[in-house]
């Protein structure tokens, strides 16, 4: 069962970048509740609701439309960076095609813990957001820190970049490797190397057997793999750990009628 949105560790380097950038920039001189601190949340905002309500063209006219455009995101598995604005239109494309009919729409996320700087037409963002999901008929909730750097042009604010960092890319606890080796295990999985995405989600059994998640990702890669008794088994014995699992109980009943 992979998580809709999966961020985790390498990222700390760009993180502690980030906040020594902000934290270099000068006061603002603005009270809390400024118009342009009211109209700047409001953009952050819109340009999140546009992305789940699926709305390209909202996405694309948050964005300074040129080269100083960047997006990066952070997590345990991955880091990636986008710069230029073209790039970026094309990533929001794909992203939201990836999609396919899926609705996204009612997708409830909130932000708080704001850290805002602005100085002439510059402003310079840190929040956090937590997003709330339903996962296979569980709801998940995912924390995300974000930092927006944007710009005033011709009374309007724009986004000059915008990185996203997953609240697990600085936790190494035990308990914060579970969805990386999921993680790990889908990629294998979609780049067609079913035996080794087995391999490791039975890792992720024994490191973690009361976990009905990596019982339900290791019967999805059993049935891929043609292997109808073990998918059963593993689908079984995810319901028991969470009798809620809609998607081992559907599963189930799929691979026991063929």
């Amino acid at each position: 069962m992979r998580s809709a949105f999966v961020f985790a560790a390498r990222g700390l380097p760009v993180f502690a970048l980030a906040l020594t950038l902000l934290a270099q920039q000068p006061a603002s001189t603005k009270p809390s509740d400024s118009s342009a601190e009211q109209a700047i949340k409001a953009k952050i905002e819109a340009e999140t609701k546009a992305f789940y309500d699926g709305n390209l063209n909202g996405l694309k006219s948050g964005w300074v439309e040129d080269e100083r455009a960047s997006r990066i995101v952070v997590s345990r598995a991955n880091y990636s960076r986008i710069a230029g604005w073209t790039k970026i239109a094309d990533w929001y494309t794909q992203a939201l095609a990836e999609r396919g009919t899926a609705d996204w729409s009612a997708t409830p996320f909130s932000n708080a813990n704001y850290l805002m700087t602005i100085k002439d037409n510059m402003a310079w963002v840190e929040y956090d957001q937590t997003t709330k999901f339903t996962d296979r008929g569980k709801e998940v909730s995912s924390l995300s820190r974000e930092l927006r750097t944007l710009v005033n042009e011709d009374g309007r604010w724009k986004f000059l970049s915008m990185t996203t960092i997953g609240a697990d890319s600085y936790n190494n606890s035990f308990e914060a490797f579970e969805s990386s080796l999921n993680f790990i295990g889908y990629q294998m999985l979609q780049q067609g190397k079913t035996d080794q995405a087995i391999d490791v989600f039975k890792v992720n059994t024994q490191l973690y057997p009361q976990s009905a998640n990596v019982h339900d990702s290791l019967g999805e890669a059993y049935m891929k793999a043609g292997k109808k008794d073990l998918a059963i088994q593993s689908y079984q014995k995810s319901l028991e750990l969470d009798a809620q699992n809609k998607n081992a109980e559907k599963m189930l009943t799929q691979l026991k009628a063929e």
